[in-house]
């Protein structure tokens, strides 16, 4: 369960550092997701540029917020209140699911068929996380 847990943190950690850092710095390699956006919503008319600045501001703090319930969850596993990080991983993991079908859908929607790819395992491990995290063999939380 840790594992799960930390690995979902920081996948989230990373990709909210993304959006922080659109650039390649030092030991960063980061995508200017903003350029990408313009030329997405460009692609079927939409040439609004406030467009892709919201769509990236509501994609950051959907990303910021799994982040948090991850961090949260990981605290209360490593203090054994497995209730409240089981509850906390499942919030995250449902944010990821919205995260990920908010994705499928753009993807479907620019014909971006590699990254729909992407997307869909990420949303089909989201989903299987959470079954492996609410059925491992560790010890049972209580209802």
């Amino acid at each position: 369960r840790g594992g799960l847990i930390i690995f979902w943190l920081l996948f989230w950690l990373l990709n909210t550092i993304d959006k922080l850092i659109m650039k390649e710095v030092t030991l960063w390699v980061g995508k200017d997701r903003l350029s990408q956006l313009t030329t997405y919503f460009s692609s079927i008319g939409l040439e609004n540029v406030m467009i892709p600045k919201i769509t990236l501001t509501i994609i950051g703090l959907l990303e910021f917020v799994a982040l948090v319930f991850f961090t949260i969850s990981l605290y209360y596993y490593i203090n054994k209140n497995l209730k409240k990080a089981r509850h906390m991983f499942f919030l995250g993991i449902l944010t990821s699911i919205v995260i990920f079908s908010f994705f499928a859908i753009g993807d479907q929607v620019f014909g971006e068929r590699a990254e729909l790819l992407e997307h869909s395992i990420y949303w089909t491990s989201s989903i299987l996380s959470w079954y492996i995290f609410s059925h491992s063999y560790q010890e049972k939380i209580g209802k």
